[in-house]
């Protein structure tokens, strides 16, 4: 093959690759993740969003996070670590998935750990 022939291949493949990545753009949607402690010792809060670590608060503190996402599905991780059987509170926010959500959840021995799919 000549080296024009390979350029214009190329130049084709390449072209082909960009029109099919915007194509498939992704949508953006806003999401709001709040933890809020309840009842009993809460020492450490921790979430995140498509593996990405967005709340980590401390000492029963008050965790909250605003963000745009991108994509269809939404992975959130939610980790607690307290005292014996303490409470905590999980607020979601997805508009146009469903209204908004609060769970008031117990830890178990100290820990509660949890993967919810949206």
């Amino acid at each position: 093959m000549t080296k024009k022939k390979k350029s214009d291949k190329i130049a084709r493949e390449n072209s082909m690759t960009e029109l099919s990545v915007a194509e498939v753009e992704q949508p953006k949607r806003q999401l709001t993740v709040t933890l809020q402690a309840v009842s009993g010792g809460i020492h450490l809060m921790e979430a995140k969003v498509n593996d990405i670590f967005v709340i980590s608060v401390a000492n029963g503190m008050q965790g909250r996070w605003d963000g745009t996402i991108l994509g269809i599905s939404v992975k959130l991780q939610v980790r607690v670590f307290g005292i014996g059987n303490a409470t905590f509170r999980l607020g979601i926010d997805l508009p146009g998935t469903a209204d908004d959500q609060s769970l008031t959840l117990k830890l178990s021995g100290g820990f509660y750990e949890t993967t919810l799919y949206l």
